[in-house]
């Protein structure tokens, strides 16, 4: 049950991650200055980084 769930978060995470780097990818095209949505990216790496 316990590696079920972890996979599952870590799964959550990850598609997490994808969504908010493809929006900042798409805000970035459209507007170039976007520092908010780059530091949350950071700060989702980072988590990820941490906890991969």
């Amino acid at each position: 049950m316990r590696f079920t769930y972890k996979k599952l978060i870590i799964l959550l995470t990850l598609v997490l991650t994808i969504l908010t780097g493809f929006l900042w990818y798409k805000e970035q095209s459209i507007n170039k200055e976007a520092p908010i949505r780059a530091k949350f990216v950071m700060i989702s790496e980072k988590r990820c980084n941490g906890y991969g």
